[in-house]
């Protein structure tokens, strides 16, 4: 071994944490735009599809790394990749299903996060990215208002969900 190696390891070992923070995100006030964290689970609140309100059934949506996943109470509806471009105003996100009836389908959203609420604006039917936040008549055009739950809040109703349950009424 090189009587340089213990020097060079220093050197490695100190400027690669370097160049990694200068390399990495955006610091704030950095004049670049942040991208925004959408990693969770979320509740939908509301769902209007086509200009009308869809009350179905409780549903989450979690984001974790690059993959998305719907769900009805405990029940997978569909899964898949998602890809996130803030260049553009409004943020875009592209969903690539590969679990589900939509399974193979690319779904084109703009989406707006403000602190632990998300809209998410989506055409399932067609290939083109909805311009505005709203969910005309007719459009097959879907506006899914979202709020963050509390991290592990999904763990917490999966524990609930355990055990015997008896139908009442």
């Amino acid at each position: 071994m090189s009587k340089f190696a213990p020097l060079l390891f220093a050197l490695v070992v100190t400027l690669i944490p370097s160049l990694a923070m200068a390399l990495g995100e955006p610091k704030k006030g950095s004049g670049k735009k942040e991208t925004p964290s959408l990693q969770g689970t979320w509740n939908v609140e509301s769902q209007i599809i086509s200009g009308k309100e869809n009350r179905a059934f409780p549903m989450t949506i979690t984001f974790e790394g690059s993959r998305f996943v719907v769900k009805s109470r405990l029940e997978v509806i569909q899964s898949g990749d998602v890809k996130i471009d803030i260049s553009q105003e409004p943020n875009t996100m592209s969903l690539t299903v590969t679990t589900g009836p939509d399974k193979g389908k690319v779904v084109p959203s703009i989406f707006r996060l403000d602190g632990d609420s998300l809209k998410v604006c989506s055409n399932p039917k067609g290939k083109q990215m909805p311009t505005k936040f709203e969910s005309p008549e007719e459009s097959n055009i879907v506006l899914l208002v979202l709020k963050r739950l509390s991290r592990g809040a999904d763990e917490a109703d999966a524990k609930a969900m355990q055990g015997a349950w008896r139908v009442t009424h």
